[in-house]
């Protein structure tokens, strides 16, 4: 019996996480022998980590403390002993370090994926050489976009054939969910689902709404998520004018009613991975408007799955919505093209069973 033992930050909200917790259920599907457990680095379990503990997951909680912790690393070799670890699967670049040095003579394979990269990135001189030494001794190392896997093998000085690419998969937000979308003549509803913070650029997203709905007053935008720029961004509906037609729904375990219920999605992130809530928009057959960063350009064809547009330019964001407001064929087109592409490349079964091949 092989027994996972994921290596991360915390179990909080966030792609980095719903990814390890779509790794977990899927593969359990495929392997009903092969169990995973998961050791939070920042001693907090967090929400999506209490919901796997109701299923049965278990979770360590390590303190790492603010610099980089060789006790942590000790503890982290005896529970790999203790517990029968087999595999050890590391997220992200500093639980990384920590299971590169715990996997030393420790007799467990080690697969390392790389979820995002800090932006702006930057090369670090003594990454050179540590990583040359840690990346050695890794089993496998695997990114969730072509453009990630590159800016790890520039910024951290990993060799490029050596990474694996495995696009993130999620659970369609509803199994039963056939229908192609057809855009309503009114109260088409824009949904943004992501945390509220700089990086998201929903400020950007209201000053370009409030200047939409000027040409289609019926039109609505709908906030889901939570973070430090909740408050501020109701503030700035207020202040444009527009809070009658911006809802902001806050934090939500199943958001799949949101997807359900819109037409279309907006997504501006300053910088992406692979998007979680892209796909699952995808799987709602929902045309998506997204900024043109990071591993988005590789999921997202203009005028096959949306747009792609430019994050500091509201009227980019203004432009390809009435084009996808205007042309209800172009519309019904990338619904249907969206729903297939899910089906085929993104659903959490095509991820897991690629991650479950790393575990043999």
């Amino acid at each position: 019996m092989n027994k996972v033992l994921h290596i991360t930050f915390n179990m909080g909200i966030g792609g980095t996480e719903s990814v390890i917790e779509n790794i977990i259920e899927g593969t359990r599907r495929i392997d009903n022998c092969l169990v995973h457990e998961i050791v939070c680095l920042d001693n907090e379990i967090g929400d999506k980590g209490k919901q796997l503990q109701e299923r049965g997951v278990v979770i360590h909680q390590l303190d790492r403390g603010t610099k980089f912790n060789f006790a942590t690393v000790f503890k982290l070799r005896q529970l790999i002993r203790n517990r029968g670890i087999t595999h050890i699967h590391s997220h992200q670049y500093t639980p990384f370090v920590y299971a590169a040095f715990s996997s030393i003579r420790n007799n467990v394979k080690h697969i390392f994926t790389e979820h995002g990269r800090h932006h702006p990135d930057k090369k670090r001189i003594k990454a050179y050489f540590i990583n040359k030494v840690l990346f050695s001794s890794t089993d496998q190392i695997t990114c969730i976009s072509k453009a990630t896997k590159e800016a790890l093998a520039k910024y951290e000085f990993v060799d490029e054939k050596r990474i694996y690419v495995i696009y993130n998969g999620v659970a369609p937000v509803c199994e039963k969910l056939t229908t192609i979308k057809q855009l309503p003549d009114k109260h088409i509803r824009i949904l943004c689902v992501a945390r509220m913070d700089d990086n998201k650029n929903q400020s950007m997203q209201l000053r370009a709404f409030a200047k939409l709905i000027k040409e289609f007053p019926f039109v609505t935008l709908n906030f889901v998520g939570d973070g430090k720029n909740l408050d501020k961004l109701k503030i700035e509906s207020e202040q444009l004018g527009i809070s009658s037609y911006v809802t902001f729904s806050g934090f939500h375990k199943d958001t799949s009613k949101f997807y359900i219920n819109s037409d279309l999605f907006w997504l501006t992130s300053f910088t992406e991975g692979t998007s979680m809530t892209i796909l699952e928009a995808y799987s709602a057959g929902i045309p998506v408007i997204a900024s043109n960063v990071g591993g988005t350009p590789e999921i997202l064809q203009n005028e096959v799955n949306g747009f792609l547009v430019t994050p500091h330019n509201p009227y980019e964001l203004i432009e390809k919505t009435t084009k996808l407001i205007k042309d209800k064929a172009l519309y019904s087109r990338i619904s249907k093209n969206n729903k297939a592409l899910f089906q085929k490349h993104y659903s959490r079964d095509k991820m897991s069973n690629d991650y479950a091949r790393l575990y043999k």
